[in-house]
């Protein structure tokens, strides 16, 4: 008996096909019966479970034979052990469970036993992030629902958490497929007294998390409940609380703060006056001094933020907390486009660090704030512009110096650069409109119309001045879409980010030409929809473009161009685009999935820096072997379904023959090869065969970029380069 329990696990593993799987089954599905010991039920439930879940056909029967047991055998250790397996199959495929057997687990949750009941429940929480089961028993009358809205109010406060989630991922389902949910408000009845009655007593801090990371996934997939549940925390946090129950009520605001404008506004003066009280005691709370900070800045924008007087409010916060929470609010303020905040007081902390290269990592900070906070002074444009431009020269150079070895801080100094170009297209703009009043059309105009059949030549250089502003935006557009592509681990907030900076660089390129092309017929760049349901920051930004593109539909179009009419229309928009609100990405102060590859090129040269020698004629055979790396918290937001290899050759100088140079021309030697592999256990392999013709110098590149699930490209490399010489027969 003890060599058969200890043989029994080891069949776990044999699912190498159907059939022997089939065999393993039908064996230990007959052993049951005949073997009713407890410590043989348990093993064999266990290894039919790991069994039924590595090859998904086996669900279904396993899933009866488990609730027969769960039913029929009254051993404590025996039901707890098949809880257990029911937990792994929901994991591994919940679409594929008969119908009956949630109406089993009901019954089970309905029991006198709190340990199983929780454990059934756990069961159905999983069971109710399939959308096969939300849609069979989305209806108030569902044996599921009823047990819910009967478990819900139990006195036991892990059983009413655990019954509120599964309410609330229904609901979830619901809103998301549109459906009627019968009894809505009862269930969300249900969620706010279990939330009062847990603030009340301020004893479960476990419970209290559930419960309000439930609200903030209603609050997400239904805007339209953000008002009501704000309203909730909100009257619960300003009133005296345990420390940590305030923290979690100011994170779940923030949450809800962050997925709509103006959600907390109303509670302003409650936030600052509660900031208030806090700040007054040096010992109070860090974590709700740093979070009501953050609701002040998502109340308002950056725009109105001097006519709310929170600036002194703030000010007090900050001296009465230590560096890092400094550190954090403002990162907070730039995050939500408070950068005249941010400015004032990482100004305060680069000399109290430990580090150099942290010390230049605040200076970049301060440097890119105080240009920021330069676009909203009561200069003109020009002005503005320069000295913003100004500032980001300066920390692009402090970026260098912050950089490290293990923190390159590429994308940032990358992103800080486009934010300059950007700048310095709007400020050429700028100039180019203004010069129409300072540079009339030459003597030649007529002449010059004739000749190149333009008419808006007429107007003298400032119609090629536009073009060539055209140019450059369409260029900056192209240098975001490409910064895009290489930030494969960048969360969706921050792609988003990016994306509306492309689309800001494209609408003025649109609109520009709308003026200085004739007859220009193109299409309007559309901005993806969806974006303006997306998270706070994004909203705000795009809000930005969409007053821009509004004041350019506003001229009159029977006025053709180009006027000073047109002229202010364009320089009201940069206007627009200069007063909006300008956020940082997420992605640039936290990396929150790491993903690299690693690339080992074979053949390489003996000694490090010398060329290949290879014989005329012949082919280079070229084996790129590389490992995908991860960080903590891989596939977060993506992950690697492929890699494609890409590798490029060309011919950078002739061999001399004769005393004779061959002049080269433009591709001459050129050869582009690319090959797409799939990673198994992240270790991928390729290999290439190229053909050199022709003796001289190549340069051999060979580049890596990862594929995700959606099937995108990202640029994410690395690159690695040889020289190869090939050799002339004597």
């Amino acid at each position: 008996m003890v060599h058969m329990l200890q043989l029994i696990p080891i069949l776990q593993h044999m699912h190498h096909d159907t059939s022997t799987a089939a065999m393993v089954r039908q064996l230990c599905t007959d052993l049951l019966p005949k073997y009713p010991a407890q410590d043989f039920v348990l093993v064999t439930l266990r290894t039919l479970t790991q069994l039924a879940s590595a090859t998904l056909v086996e669900i279904p029967n396993q899933v009866e034979l488990l609730l027969d047991y769960l039913v029929n055998d009254p051993r404590r250790e025996v039901q707890c052990c098949v809880l257990q397996c029911l937990y792994l199959l929901a994991k591994h495929g919940a679409y594929l469970w008969p119908d009956t057997s949630v109406a089993s687990l009901v019954n089970v949750a309905r029991g006198p036993h709190p340990s199983l009941v929780i454990c059934a429940l756990d069961v159905l929480i999983v069971l109710t992030r399939s959308a096969a089961v939300c849609n069979a028993h989305a209806r108030s009358d569902s044996v599921l629902m009823e047990l819910c809205q009967d478990t819900s109010y139990s006195s036991n406060m892990v059983i009413a958490t655990k019954s509120i989630k599964i309410l609330s991922q229904v609901l979830c389902y619901c809103f998301r497929e549109e459906l009627a949910s019968q009894g809505l408000d009862e269930r969300l009845d249900a969620v706010e007294s279990l939330f009062l009655l847990l603030a009340a007593t301020c004893t479960h801090t476990d419970t209290m998390r559930s419960v309000l990371r439930c609200i903030v996934n209603l609050c997400n997939v239904q805007k339209t409940l953000c008002p009501r549940f704000v309203q909730l925390i909100a009257t619960c946090l300003v009133e005296d609380m345990a420390d940590w129950c305030s923290a979690l009520l100011c994170e779940a605001l923030g949450a809800i703060g962050g997925m709509q404008q103006h959600a907390t506004q109303a509670f302003l003066p409650h936030l600052l006056k509660k900031l208030g009280q806090l700040s007054s005691t040096p010992s109070g709370p860090e974590d709700t001094k740093v979070m009501l900070c953050t609701l002040v800045f998502q109340c308002v924008s950056a725009a109105q933020w001097k006519s709310i007087g929170a600036q002194s409010t703030i000010d007090e916060a900050v001296r009465t907390t230590n560096l890092w929470a400094n550190y954090r609010i403002a990162r907070s303020a730039a995050r939500y486009g408070h950068l005249s905040v941010c400015a004032g007081i990482v100004g305060q902390l680069h000399e109290h660090v430990s580090s150099e290269h942290l010390h230049f990592w605040l200076l970049t900070l301060e440097e890119l704030s105080e240009g920021e906070a330069c676009l909203r002074s009561d200069d003109g444009l020009l002005a503005r512009l320069g000295a913003a431009t100004s500032h980001y020269y300066k920390a692009l150079a402090a970026i260098k110096a912050a950089s490290t070895p293990s923190q390159s801080l590429v994308f940032q100094a990358e992103y800080m650069r486009l934010r300059c170009e950007m700048l310095q297209c709007l400020a050429q703009l700028v100039a180019t409109c203004k010069s129409f009043c300072t540079a009339p059309p030459p003597a030649i105009a007529a002449t010059i119309v004739q000749t190149t059949r333009d008419d808006l030549q007429k107007f003298g250089n400032i119609t090629n001045r536009l073009r060539k502003c055209i140019k450059e935006f369409q260029t900056c557009g192209e240098l975001y879409w490409k910064l895009y592509q290489s930030v494969f681990d960048a969360d969706p907030s921050s792609l988003n980010n990016i994306q509306i900076l492309q689309h800001m660089c494209a609408l003025m390129a649109y609109n520009i030409e709308c003026v200085a092309v004739t007859n220009y017929q193109g299409d309007e760049p559309a901005l993806d929809s969806s974006l303006q349901r997306s998270c706070l920051e994004t909203q705000l930004m795009v809000q930005c473009c969409q007053r821009a593109s509004a004041m350019a539909r506003s001229v009159d179009k029977s006025i053709k161009p180009i006027t000073h009419l047109h002229l202010e229309g364009l320089m009201k928009q940069v206007e627009m685009i200069l007063e909006g609100s300008f956020c940082l990405p997420r992605y640039f102060f936290q990396v929150l999935q790491s993903t690299s590859v690693k690339l080992a090129i074979t053949p390489q040269p003996r000694v490090n820096g010398e060329y290949l020698s290879v014989p005329s004629g012949s082919q280079l055979s070229v084996k790129v072997e590389g490992v995908i790396q991860h960080g903590s918290q891989p596939d977060r937001f993506r992950s690697v379904s492929g890699v494609v290899l890409t590798l490029s050759s060309q011919l950078t100088s002739r061999l001399t023959i004769e005393n004779k140079n061959i002049p080269m021309k433009p591709g001459d030697g050129q050869v582009v090869l690319q090959q797409s592999v799939t990673p198994h256990r992240d270790f991928f392999t390729g290999q290439f065969l190229l053909a050199l013709g022709g003796g001289g110098q190549h340069q051999v590149t060979v580049e890596a970029a990862v594929q995700d699930n959606s099937g995108n490209v990202w640029t994410t490399g690395p690159r690695s380069t040889l020289t190869v010489k090939t050799l002339e027969d004597s």
